[in-house]
């Protein structure tokens, strides 16, 4: 599983601290508020869909992100240092709407999928899908806050970073103050690590992911335990074998069996292990947690690769019904229905996507061409004489 373009930036440097958060108002669980979440996702929803950054960031509040990623020095010589320090990350938040703007103008998805009430923090958290072909899916969960009676975002939960945005910014927001100061407030050891850690992710930015994992395995201290450490040594040892990537998902299970963000690597776990029922009970877990349906894709995605096609075909039809825009749906949904060599059926679904916009020649060299392996997934439908026919109509 790999990390979105969105966080290759902020994802260089790993360690725990402290950090002070601020108190939220409570905001009541009621139908009036109801509405008024569903209203604001809706506007981050359009901001990225129409290419308006500045409409999503009139609903990110700055003020509570940069509480979260400020840190007490019990030091006033540093307020000035911090304050100038702070407002350049917070600065640097500024690209993120851009960012997923790029993303989506460039093929991948970011929809608003469901929002529910928290009733031991009493605020409400919003949910968005963010989906690439080349990158996985990935979910960011919007914490919501009330600010001079209006609804605004705070923070934001990223599932592939098993973190708070404001908590990923603090380590590099850390990393940057005066190494004597931070001698003072963590110690030597800590600090020790930390530096450590600084070295294996450059070590794997660069491509040395051997020396990388090996100092991941190295640490002792409480970090190996920590979500983000434990997500990073995932991807770092998925460059080097299946086995390595294993044991190191299994870590992630045994240390946080029960956490729905982490489920997605649960069933990278599974599915390595060819253990295809547990991978699809975790999906369903998800999908309770989250009430996406859209993980009918990577369910069907499960059946076909291990030959369940009829299931398969059933999953991938909810998602060509419910999101007729979604062409990678469309296209394993035909992939399905050629496995199942129900080819009328494939050729009744090319009518319809014709009819949705689609024009025949594209869809025809869709179906015919061999992809950059030089291999064609769609052979059997290919040399069908439905298809055959179809292509003469």
């Amino acid at each position: 599983m790999t990390t979105p373009n969105i966080y290759k930036a902020i994802v260089i440097l790993l360690f725990s601290f402290n950090i002070a958060f601020p108190q939220s108002e409570i905001i009541e669980n009621n139908t009036v508020n109801n509405t008024r979440v569903e209203e604001l996702a809706n506007v981050i929803d359009s901001a990225i869909s129409n290419s308006d950054s500045d409409a999503y960031l009139d609903k990110i509040d700055f003020n509570i992100i940069g509480q979260n990623i400020a840190i007490d020095t019990k030091n006033s010589s540093m307020d000035d240092y911090q304050k100038s320090l702070l407002k350049g990350f917070l600065n640097g938040l500024e690209n993120l709407p851009k960012t997923l703007i790029s993303n989506v103008e460039n093929g991948d998805y970011y929809d608003f999928v469901s929002y529910r009430y928290d009733v031991v923090k009493e605020t409400y958290y919003i949910l968005f899908r963010l989906f690439s072909v080349e990158a996985g899916l990935n979910y960011h969960d919007y914490r919501v806050y009330e600010v001079d009676d209006e609804l605004v975002l705070g923070d934001i939960y990223i599932y592939t970073t098993g973190e708070n945005i404001s908590k990923t910014f603090s380590r590099l927001y850390i990393n940057s103050l005066p190494k004597n100061k931070l001698s003072k407030l963590f110690g030597e050891k800590k600090l020790k690590e930390f530096h450590k850690m600084i070295d294996g992710i450059v070590l794997y930015k660069s491509g040395k992911h051997k020396k990388a994992y090996d100092l991941f395995s190295s640490l002792k201290s409480d970090i190996i335990k920590e979500k983000y450490f434990l997500i990073m040594k995932s991807h770092i040892a998925n460059q080097l074998n299946d086995d390595l990537y294993k044991k190191a998902l299994k870590e992630i299970i045994d240390t946080y069996p029960n956490d729905a963000t982490l489920y997605l690597n649960h069933v990278d776990y599974y599915v390595l292990e060819n253990d295809y029922d547990s991978a699809l009970e975790i999906l369903e877990q998800l999908e309770f947690q989250t009430n996406d349906d859209f993980l009918a894709f990577m369910k069907g995605n499960l059946e076909l690769e291990r030959g369940n096609y009829e299931k398969s075909t059933e999953f991938l039809k909810h998602i060509t019904e419910n999101y007729p825009d979604f062409f990678e749906g469309a296209s394993i949904y035909l992939l399905s229905l050629t496995s199942e060599k129900k080819y009328d059926d494939a050729i009744s679904f090319l009518n319809k996507l014709i009819d949705d916009g689609y024009a025949k020649t594209d869809l025809i060299n869709f179906i015919e061409e061999d992809d950059e392996t030089g291999v064609n997934v769609f052979e059997m439908l290919r040399d069908s004489q439905a298809f055959i026919n179809w292509k003469t109509i």
